[in-house]
């Protein structure tokens, strides 16, 4: 098997694979730094904020929720949702 693949293939492909190792690690240890893990935190509430704004907006299922008259759509599309409603 060795013999149908030059040295230097097997040489390439391990130089490749360790530099693909390394900057996998090298971007990790950047969104673990808190820095970065701030950057996610707040990119998710905004995420949420959001979407929590547009269903503030749509007056009609708003009005369903609190009037318990939700149908099984409205509970499905709420239950998707990452606010937790």
């Amino acid at each position: 098997m060795f013999k149908r693949y030059p040295y230097w293939g097997w040489l390439i492909a391990g130089i490749a694979l360790w530099c693909m190792a390394g900057i996998r690690y090298y971007n990790h240890s950047q969104r673990i730094t808190p820095a970065g893990m701030a950057a996610t935190v707040q990119e998710d509430v905004r995420m949420k904020q959001e979407l929590f704004r547009l269903l503030l907006e749509e007056k009609d299922l708003t009005d369903r929720i609190f009037t318990e008259t939700l149908t099984d759509d409205d509970v499905e599309k709420l239950g998707i949702q990452p606010y937790y409603l």
